[in-house]
């Protein structure tokens, strides 16, 4: 996987930004590390989505939406 360098804000963004797709196709409780790092327009592991957000945290920020 090609690295993409991005500042901490542009990479939290880009990670929301596929938590949110998650919820409107499948719902909220389908949120997790992996999904989220599939979903993401860039490429993006698990670890770097885990480094970011707790899921807890990532589910209830874009359930509060």
């Amino acid at each position: 996987m090609a690295h993409t360098w991005m500042t901490a804000d542009e990479r939290k963004a880009i990670i929301i930004e596929a938590a949110r797709s998650i919820a409107a196709d499948r719902g909220v409780e389908y949120i997790n590390g992996q999904a989220v790092a599939d979903a993401c327009r860039v490429p993006t592991s698990r670890e770097t989505v885990k480094r970011y957000f707790r899921m807890s945290e990532l589910r209830a920020l874009v359930a509060a939406e």
